[in-house]
């Protein structure tokens, strides 16, 4: 009998957990379960969202547990996401109020999973692993793919060729000498060495810009007190300079040239000068005559001390007559090549039949870029290889390669652009690393698929002070990539500062309407409808949706649509417009 009550109490007792058990199972019909974004959306490589659960007030038992099991299935796979674990120890109060959790749950996204549904399944179960469960119940669906509609931008920058193709001027330097306290040229200048040279120059009409005549004069207090002295001597070359144009007939090309005319009083640079380089004074005397000159006296109180040095009679003999001057500076206009004469020698070098040392290295960079035809380019930038290997010849090859293959539709032939742009690119950033080859690489590789060296090329541009346009280029890539990586609000910084091509635009708004900041897309979208791009269309539509408005949806569907007809599939699968789906208007849009 004893054994026969203890039976009767088991079997009772496990009655009444499988009872308890699908009490709670019967309970759970009444559960609360939301997902946040519904539908799911993928943002970079991953698709996360955050579920809440609310459970019926007296749900949980003691002794039992309840667990929200999440799911995410295909027609082919199937994700176990995660659990939820509700005990009745950590809700004290679920006889009175409602148990509430919450948690985030995600999955990496591949396109094959881009069709599916997120289902729970309750579990009640107790110590003794016993259990019940609840109906698979689907509550979201999946996925959203707006993010992945970021299209890439390319770009080719060339090393400057560092030719200046505008007219440059050169500089012929003659200085004549004064006596002390005089403004007249002396005969030994002009009958001598400088008299000739000057008029050999003047006799050779060379084109001629701009004359800077200063005059100087040395400290001595005599010479001091003259304070005209030293334009007067400037005023004396200039007037000579004009003497020899007239007598070598010059006319109105003497018109054209600028006459500066300045003079130096009080200063002490012309002797600093000196002393740095003459041999003519011991260290010791140098640092005597330095001491004076860098006091803070003024000058006429510093020339004074000067005198009373030792050194100062061979500072007189030997230093002061060099500053009695009228320092000369011509600016002729130098000789270059003609256009059409660089041309045909970069030609010439690049076939083979002229030495490469025809042209400078600058010369020859410009040479490439003065003809259309790109085998000629090719064939230049690979002469310049062999005269230079420097890192602005590869990269200039590298660059006419990869522009090439961003122009290029077919895929082996881009590829085999690519590798060969690489190549050289890779060779250039060996040479010297510069935000240009750095940018260029960045292109190529995110041209091959490899995102995370295009990000490090990127990186290394960043570093390199990159002139305007190579740092527009590369704002513009960093953006792309920062959609990608579902950065927005750091895509629409750089994208702000990128270019402003279509590409970059697009980009633009896109990350906008990712970000949730729907008018500045739209803005932005329809600054780019103008040039007739499917896709801006078709984003729009989006940003209609996001904002409920049904005629912008249908406006820009059907826009879209007449450009690209492969979107009307996408729009048809795209749960960006589910609500819409149903309606005729949509239909009529996407026919």
């Amino acid at each position: 009998m004893k054994f026969l009550k203890m039976t009767l109490f088991a079997l009772c007792a496990i009655s009444l957990g499988g009872c308890t058990l699908a009490q709670m199972i019967k309970m759970a019909k009444e559960q609360k379960l939301t997902i946040t974004p519904n539908p799911l959306e993928v943002h970079g490589d991953s698709v996360i969202f955050e579920m809440s659960a609310i459970l019926p007030v007296k749900l949980l038992k003691k002794d039992k547990l309840y667990t929200v099991s999440v799911l995410y299935k295909t027609m082919d796979q199937k994700l176990n996401l995660g659990e939820i674990p509700f005990k009745l120890s950590e809700y004290p109060n679920a006889d009175k109020e409602n148990p509430k959790a919450s948690k985030k749950f995600g999955f990496a996204y591949n396109p094959d999973l881009k069709k599916g549904l997120v289902s729970i399944i309750g579990t009640a179960s107790d110590i003794n692993n016993k259990s019940k469960a609840t109906p698979e119940l689907t509550i979201a669906s999946g996925i959203i793919t707006t993010s992945k509609l970021a299209t890439p931008g390319f770009y080719s920058f060339f090393a400057p060729h560092q030719y200046n193709s505008k007219e440059e001027l050169e500089s012929i330097f003659v200085n004549f000498g004064f006596d002390k306290a005089e403004s007249k040229l002396l005969p030994k200048d002009l009958k001598g060495k400088v008299g000739l040279y000057f008029e050999n120059f003047i006799k050779s009409k060379k084109t001629t810009r701009v004359v800077e005549i200063t005059g100087t004069h040395s400290p001595e207090g005599s010479e001091r007190k003259n304070s005209e002295l030293s334009e007067l001597r400037a005023r004396a070359v200039k007037e000579y300079y004009a003497n020899m144009m007239k007598k070598y007939n010059y006319n109105s090309k003497a018109d054209s040239i600028v006459f500066n005319v300045k003079s130096v009083v009080d200063e002490w640079s012309g002797l600093k000068a000196i002393l740095d380089t003459t041999s003519k004074l011991t260290v010791e005397e140098k640092q005597q005559i330095m001491e004076v000159v860098n006091g803070s006296e003024d000058f006429t109180s510093k020339e004074l001390k000067l005198q009373s040095l030792p050194v100062y009679p061979k500072l007189f003999k030997s230093i002061y007559p060099i500053l009695r001057t009228a320092k000369t500076d011509i600016g002729v206009v130098k000789k270059k090549k003609t256009f059409a004469e660089i041309s045909m020698l970069g030609k010439s070098i690049s076939n083979g039949t002229t030495s490469s040392d025809s042209l400078r290295d600058d010369e020859l960079a410009f040479a490439a870029t003065l003809t259309p035809i790109e085998s000629e380019k090719e064939a230049i930038y690979k002469a310049a290889i062999k005269k230079n290997d420097a890192w602005y010849s590869h990269n200039n090859l590298g660059a006419l390669y990869l522009a090439q293959a961003i122009a290029q539709t077919d895929i082996s032939k881009r590829k085999e652009l690519l590798d060969k742009a690489k190549i050289h690119l890779e060779i250039s950033k060996t040479r010297q690393e510069s935000a240009v080859n750095s940018v260029n690489l960045a292109s190529a590789y995110l041209m091959s698929g490899d995102k995370l060296q295009a990000a490090n090329a990127l990186v290394a541009a960043s570093k390199l002070s990159p002139g305007d346009s190579v740092l527009k280029g590369m704002n513009s890539l960093k953006g792309y990539l920062e959609i990608t990586d579902g950065k927005y609000t750091s895509a629409i910084s750089s994208l702000t500062q990128g270019f402003d091509d279509l590409n970059s635009k697009y980009n633009l708004g896109l990350a906008y309407l990712l970000n949730k900041d729907f008018e500045k897309a739209g803005s932005k979208m329809s600054e780019i409808k103008n040039n007739e791009t499917a896709l801006s269309y078709y984003v729009s539509a989006i940003i209609g949706a996001r904002m409920d408005k049904s005629d912008v949806v249908y406006t820009n569907l059907k826009a879209a649509i007449s450009k690209d007809g492969n979107l009307k599939a996408k729009a048809l699968e795209d749960l960006e417009f589910s609500k819409y789906k149903a309606s005729e208007q949509f239909m009529n849009a996407i026919k």
